[in-house]
């Protein structure tokens, strides 16, 4: 009896190990994707993260994750973001304002959650193109008719009064 258990720990521990390195059977072709696993205990990966677009920033949030201290934000120009890209760290905050943004460039993000025991897989990607912000609309615009032309007049905002002078053929 005492060989039969010997055999089948044996072939216990084979399987296992066969189980554990993915190597059995086939003809040593792909074995499909790899799948990132968190450590145990690990934040669970954060979800809805936004980024919304203001004058060379992106203010980005994302809900809280309940067993994160910290926030690690994932960034750069190209889509498909790791986490080998440039990266934001020791956020404690559902929020962040990047600033410092080139107006017209798409950016894109990803998060990830840490705590003690490491870190979460990461959200998914979102992006956002800063624009900058609109000209602001004239105020108390007249125009005086001439002479084949007329003269269009304009008070700006901050009360500066401009003239164009613009001949129309009539």
């Amino acid at each position: 009896m005492n060989r039969y258990r010997h055999s089948i720990l044996a072939l216990l521990v084979l399987f296992s190990v066969i189980l554990l390195c993915g190597c059995g059977g086939g003809s040593g072709g792909d074995n499909g994707p790899v799948v990132p696993v968190p450590p145990v205990g690990s934040p669970s990966k954060p979800l809805n993260l936004i980024a919304v677009s203001g004058d060379g920033q992106a203010n980005i949030s994302w809900n809280a994750v309940s067993s994160a201290t910290t926030y690690t934000l994932y960034w750069g120009t190209s889509l498909g973001i790791s986490t080998s890209s440039t990266k934001i760290s020791g956020l404690t905050t559902t929020s962040y304002s990047h600033t410092g943004l080139s107006n017209s460039t798409t950016y894109y993000y990803r998060l990830t959650a840490s705590n003690s025991f490491g870190e979460s897989l990461q959200s998914d990607e979102t992006s956002t193109t800063p624009l900058g912000n609109p000209p602001t609309q004239p105020q108390n615009v007249s125009a005086t008719p001439g002479a084949s032309q007329a003269t269009i007049s304009t008070v700006e905002p901050a009360k500066k009064e401009i003239e164009l002078d613009t001949n129309y053929l009539f």
